[in-house]
């Protein structure tokens, strides 16, 4: 074969070979064989030692595709195991209730037992009304949230125990926070500057209700209304809350005692 010039073959062949011989081509001028003849200890070829070198450079080669096979396997199992808790997460948030936006939220099943709402200010309608949540026990705002709300209703649970609304919720002009007839309230707790600008605070029908805590600069100008509380022993409003209220009225709360 006196014109061959190159001999070049792929990754991995002739992986079984032990014996090469190159001889009489008096034109070649490169052997390329990136990953190949791996098992060859003596190849007889016109200046063995650059031979030597492409073997080299084979293993080497060899060696870096090994490498990035073990990274990328390594890396799946990492992106698995991510995804399997990422799936784990969802399932503990769905069953305890945890929202961090509107979708999650709007997605909740009507028998939540509890609501843990960390961030929703995407929520853009303006009334939240609680009532088809029948089995809702505790309900929990975080900050920030319902920003567009102007009306919140919690009415007619029966089964709600505990109502928390963290700082600055409800920032709306004008509006309402109605909580009536949950015959199992026992707290109602609101963090500062939350409904700040809320123009009425009613409470109504809450036989079991104990506590009332509302932090600072709450209904700024809102109207004050507690009627029958059965079991209400204190309520508690900070400075700058219902600073010029058109009403206050509390009445029905034959336990208060603070």
């Amino acid at each position: 074969m006196t014109a061959l010039k190159t001999i070049a073959v792929g990754l991995d062949t002739f992986c079984d070979v032990q014996k090469l011989i190159v001889h009489n081509i008096p034109a070649l001028e490169t052997i390329t064989i990136p990953c190949g003849l791996k098992n060859v200890v003596h190849p007889t070829v016109p200046e063995e030692g650059k031979f030597r070198e492409w073997l080299e450079e084979g293993k080497r080669k060899r060696e870096e595709e090994k490498k990035k096979k073990k990274v990328e396997e390594e890396q799946a199992i990492r992106d698995c195991v991510e995804s399997m808790l990422a799936r784990v997460e969802q399932e503990v948030k769905k069953r305890n209730g945890i929202v961090e936006n509107a979708t999650e939220f709007q997605n909740l099943p009507s028998n939540q037992t509890l609501i843990t709402v960390l961030r929703c200010s995407d929520y853009l309608y303006p009334e939240l009304d609680f009532a088809k949540y029948q089995s809702l026990e505790k309900l929990d705002i975080g900050l920030d949230c319902f920003s567009s709300v102007k009306r919140l209703s919690l009415t007619n649970m029966p089964l709600l125990c505990s109502v928390r609304i963290d700082k600055f919720a409800f920032c709306q002009e004008e509006g309402e926070m109605i909580v009536a007839s949950c015959p199992s309230l026992l707290s109602i707790r609101i963090g500062d500057h939350s409904f700040e600008h809320f123009a009425s605070f009613l409470v109504r029908e809450l036989r079991s209700l104990k506590t009332i805590h509302i932090g600072k600069h709450c209904f700024r100008n809102g109207s004050f209304t507690v009627d029958s509380a059965d079991s209400l022993t204190e309520i508690a409003i900070e400075e700058q809350s219902f600073e010029r209220p058109d009403k206050v009225l509390i009445q029905g709360t034959c336990s208060q005692r603070r």
